[in-house]
């Protein structure tokens, strides 16, 4: 039994000093994540060299769009950033001439193209407007590609630039709410599922520890339910 109990002291010791370490290291992590400059990127078109791009500062909330012969400054910009969020973010970047190897990348494409939704064999395509809308509630989070293609043809730059500017925006909440859930929604019909997301680094919040902290604190939490401003 004394044998025994100078174990448990010993393990409990251990674990302890264990503990006081993990949280120095998260507190590490948690600064060096905080540090890091965001930015998000929506290109178009998709596939091939963009002709256009919206750039979002996470730090500052400030968007520029960038059309045709101004992408030559668009280089200088993005070396502000530590960390870029996009579609084909790499692609993208690459289509512009630059290194994506420069960058961290947080690619939001879908983690899976399909899901079967019946015995019959029937899928789901998975894109990337239904996740967006599915996880944050926005109706028309990307500009419809003809549209966009046919305000590049005609040089309409205000309307190209505004949806752009709407299209990296609702990339920008997809992105947070994945972050802190680490996790996006696909719903469809009677479909509600989560599905995983990878794009949180180390020490960035997660809302599990986030209420795991205020129970251990005994601190309240406020929860805001509706549409979040802009």
């Amino acid at each position: 039994v004394l044998i025994q109990h100078a174990r448990h002291e010993q393990w409990a010791k251990v674990r302890e000093e264990r503990e006081v370490e993990l949280a120095e290291e998260r507190g590490r992590q948690a600064r060096e994540a905080a540090r890091l400059r965001r930015g998000v990127l929506r290109a178009v078109p998709e596939a091939g060299a963009p002709r256009a791009i919206s750039v979002l500062d996470a730090g500052s909330r400030s968007i520029r769009t960038f059309v045709g012969s101004e992408l030559a400054s668009v280089a200088d910009v993005l070396a502000e950033f530590d960390l870029l969020v996009g579609l084909h973010v790499r692609p993208a970047v690459h289509g512009l001439g630059l290194d994506p190897d420069r960058w961290r990348l947080v690619d939001l494409k879908p983690p899976q193209k399909s899901r079967r939704i019946n015995r019959r064999g029937r899928t789901l395509e998975i894109t990337p407007e239904l996740l967006i809308s599915s996880t944050t509630g926005i109706s028309r989070p990307l500009g419809d590609p003809a549209k966009v293609a046919q305000y590049l043809a005609e040089g309409e730059k205000g309307r190209l630039a505004r949806r752009l500017e709407s299209d990296v925006k609702a990339l920008y909440v997809f992105y947070r709410y994945g972050v802190l859930h680490r996790g996006i929604r696909l719903r469809w019909g009677f479909l509600d599922e989560m599905l995983s997301a990878d794009w949180a680094l180390p020490g960035e919040p997660y809302l599990h520890e986030i209420l795991k902290k205020a129970k251990e604190a005994g601190v309240p939490v406020d929860f805001v339910f509706g549409s979040a401003p802009g």
